[in-house]
């Protein structure tokens, strides 16, 4: 069975200093108070569970 998904964002983007930080638990570009940082965090677990750690 094959499932597909598609995503969209209209986002500016992350800087690319960042780039090796962005699936760090709590890691967030945002202000205090506007992001717990845990999105892409949570979303790349959730992969590496289905996949078996490969990612």
């Amino acid at each position: 069975m094959a499932m597909w998904r598609l995503i969209s964002d209209t986002g500016m983007g992350i800087p690319k200093e960042h780039f090796s930080k962005i699936f760090y638990p709590f890691f967030t570009i945002k202000g205090v108070g506007k992001g717990t940082g845990l999105g892409l965090n949570v979303t790349c677990n959730i992969i590496k569970s289905i996949k078996e750690g490969l990612m």
